[in-house]
């Protein structure tokens, strides 16, 4: 956010170095993680049941693909109305939203 015009800076890409070391702490994070769920079993109560080790690996890669997305950065002029004037608003450089649900996306400005 920014009271007055921002300069050409806040306009840049994500980084590569800053992407890549942002992946290794997902990824290290990722790892840690465990999928199960709680499920009620007539009779039992309700049980801890793991997910699949095919499963958890497809949910943690989409997890990373998601959380990976390269972003660039736009300031927008919200208007003399609206305090503060300038927001910096992400943009998906793949051209389809990062966002999950998909219809969380916002139009390009």
């Amino acid at each position: 956010m920014a009271t007055d015009r921002p300069g050409a800076l806040g306009n840049q890409t994500t980084q590569q170095q800053e992407e890549d070391q942002q992946q290794k702490a997902l990824t290290k994070e990722l790892r840690r993680l465990e999928f199960s769920i709680v499920e009620e079993i007539p009779g039992v109560g309700r049980q801890k049941v793991s997910l699949s080790p095919k499963d958890t690996e497809l949910i943690k890669r989409w997890l990373l693909q998601k959380a990976t997305c390269p972003v660039q950065f736009v300031w927008r002029d919200l208007g003399n109305r609206y305090w503060p004037r300038w927001i910096r608003h992400a943009v998906c450089k793949e051209g389809t939203s990062c966002s999950w649900p998909s219809g969380m996306r916002s139009p390009i400005f």
